[in-house]
């Protein structure tokens, strides 16, 4: 947990500042975890004191057809409903909408590690990802519960984010440059 505070503090708290609204999609049934696994999460978010069905009530509110997080301090500062909507396996999916001019996307990047192409299993909130960000300047963002981000943006923009990514990224031997 320690790890995903400095995570937070250092990375995710001063992005989500940037952040101007997150859809919430809610992971279907049949995505679901086996009963005896679920069980067993529960029992470890239990432990630490995690509670998601009241954040879920708290955070998420209905906005039009869709569900979205509220944008409050008190929801961006609460690590440990982060650390449960970022790092556990997913009972929600956020997509993560920021304005592209108004982001130090250098800074972020110099704490993002291996810059590269991923491909993607959730075309639902793909595919809403890609039409809110088709013709404007918006960026979405989907935090994997690995931290790793996908980034959804127009052609144009996309290149503009690789190429600061490439730049500003810090390589690790996984990728086999170091």
């Amino acid at each position: 947990m320690e790890v995903f505070r400095d995570f937070h503090r250092r990375t995710l708290r001063p992005f989500l500042d940037h952040v101007t609204r997150c859809r919430v999609f809610r992971v279907p049934a049949d995505q679901a975890l086996p009963d005896w696994l679920q069980s067993r999460r529960e029992a470890k978010w239990e432990r630490v004191g995690a509670r998601p069905a009241e954040w879920c009530a708290a955070y998420i509110k209905q906005h039009g057809k869709e569900d979205r997080l509220l944008l409050t301090p008190e929801v961006f500062d609460d690590e440990l409903f982060w650390w449960w909507a970022v790092t556990q396996p997913p009972s929600i999916g956020i997509v993560y909408f920021v304005p592209l001019a108004d982001f130090d996307w250098v800074a972020f990047f110099k704490h993002s590690y291996d810059p590269q192409q991923i491909g993607g299993s959730q075309p639902s909130i793909l595919r809403d990802a890609k039409q809110e960000t088709r013709r404007n300047a918006m960026v979405a963002f989907l935090l994997s519960n690995e931290l790793s981000a996908r980034v959804v943006a127009s052609a144009p923009n996309v290149e503009l984010l690789f190429r600061l990514a490439v730049e500003h990224a810090v390589p690790t031997r996984y990728l086999g440059v170091v």
